[in-house]
């Protein structure tokens, strides 16, 4: 509120506003760059200069990169991300693994054991039937899991019939499928739509799979009171929060440098509901963990912006007593040097990576531990330093290898 108090305005004729104190030129009629008056009067320019703190909201949530740079990101906590003593979970903790945006490619993804796992929606391309079924037998396949939680995304479309009734020709121009049906197909985990389940001991996780208007995708609502209604639904008591897109200024930065964040969500997050954990997805090039000092915030796409599967899987701990915050689980790799790494190659069955690096002369660029799993840069780097980035199956390799090496390091 008082960020927002100074762009309210007040009328020329405001008891505040005196003939002593205020500038004669700029009471009633405002300036051109030029300097020279336009006979209009500022008053009636209830978009430039809204009046009312629901008028400033509004403006707010529509300009989301404006409203961030310019007014809120100043006055944001940017606090170090809390870090779990060592990668053992604790008897006091539950362990949630998150992830999001597989698009279909959640079998190229191997994931860490943990107590629940959550994904964050985007779990097809399109819809399409036989990637949710294939999804509900990969869950059926984990094992080790106390719970699985998944929301949908965007491309979700026949997750939201109403949407997809009117727009699947222009997805699936062949055939039209069943929207009803093709939820039904999702089994073996707890489904979210604006509801919520509570996971062991007490710890109560919403979930929601609307974000602001996008392309004219599934799940979205215009900036402002429609989402301002959705968000307000999340209860006050909930600990896990899960939303497809993110807030504002959180995970939310696009490859062109622009923010596109919820807003309304923000507020929401760190007015009143204040989750110990929000775990979201969407805008893949955010992917990462951020922290307010309250809300630990995981961006879980685990597809980068050019929709390769090299975004492992976040690990946090969620300590059963409320007061303490979620923790990030850093994985330890077992593999430290190039040769080990060579050795583990072959014991896992990669026969063309462990050939690319027996045929090295010199191993030495060769990242190792934790820095293997530095995302699409170092993937990249060991597919031109073995000579693979002509090769696609050995590039395909390469993706499932690092993927399986980050699982096992937990």
């Amino acid at each position: 509120k008082q960020l927002m108090s100074k762009f309210w305005s007040t009328s020329a004729d405001d008891s505040s506003v005196s003939g002593d104190g205020a500038d004669d030129e700029s009471v009633g009629e405002t300036k051109n760059d030029d300097g020279n008056n336009d006979g209009h009067d500022g008053d009636d320019d209830d978009d430039e200069c809204p009046r009312t703190p629901d008028q400033t909201l509004h403006r707010m949530a529509q300009d989301q990169d404006e409203t961030w740079r310019n007014i809120l990101q100043p006055h944001q906590v940017f606090a170090d991300v809390p870090l779990a003593p060592s990668r053992s979970k604790q008897g006091d903790c539950t362990r949630v693994v998150c992830m999001s945006d597989t698009h279909g490619r959640h079998r190229t993804i191997c994931v860490p054991r943990g107590d629940v796992l959550i994904h964050g929606g985007d779990f097809s391309k399109t819809g399409e039937p036989g990637t949710v079924r294939d999804l509900s037998e990969y869950f059926g396949e984990l094992g080790g899991f106390q719970k699985i939680i998944v929301i949908a995304g965007n491309h979700d479309l026949t997750f939201q019939p109403e949407y997809y009734e009117t727009a699947w020709s222009r997805f699936h121009h062949r055939q039209k499928f069943d929207a009803e049906q093709t939820k039904q197909l999702l089994t073996n985990c707890t489904y979210l739509e604006d509801t919520s389940c509570t996971i062991y001991p007490d710890i109560k996780v919403y979930g929601s799979p609307w974000q602001p208007v996008f392309y004219d995708w599934a799940f979205n609502l215009p900036r402002g009171d429609p989402l301002r209604a959705v968000w307000s639904r999340i209860p006050d008591d909930t600990d896990i929060l899960v939303t497809h897109g993110p807030p504002l200024g959180r995970g939310d930065m696009c490859a062109h440098g622009a923010v596109v964040g919820c807003f309304d969500l923000m507020q929401e997050i760190q007015d009143r509901v204040k989750p110990r954990l929000h775990i979201f997805g969407h805008i893949h090039e955010g992917y990462g963990t951020y922290y307010d000092g309250t809300t630990l915030y995981v961006n879980a796409a685990n597809l980068t912006y050019s929709y390769r599967p090299l975004h492992p899987c976040i690990v946090v701990d969620i300590p059963h007593n409320k007061n303490k915050p979620a923790m990030v689980v850093k994985p330890d790799c077992p593999v430290k040097t190039p040769q080990s790494l060579q050795q583990w190659f072959k014991q896992k069955g990669f026969d063309k990576l462990h050939s690319a690096m027996q045929s090295l002369s010199n191993t030495s660029e060769i990242p190792t531990g934790n820095d293997l799993f530095d995302g699409e840069e170092v993937y990249n780097s060991l597919c031109i330093s073995l000579d693979l980035h002509r090769d696609a199956p050995s590039r395909m390799q390469m993706m499932r290898a690092l993927s399986m090496l980050y699982a096992e390091s937990f």
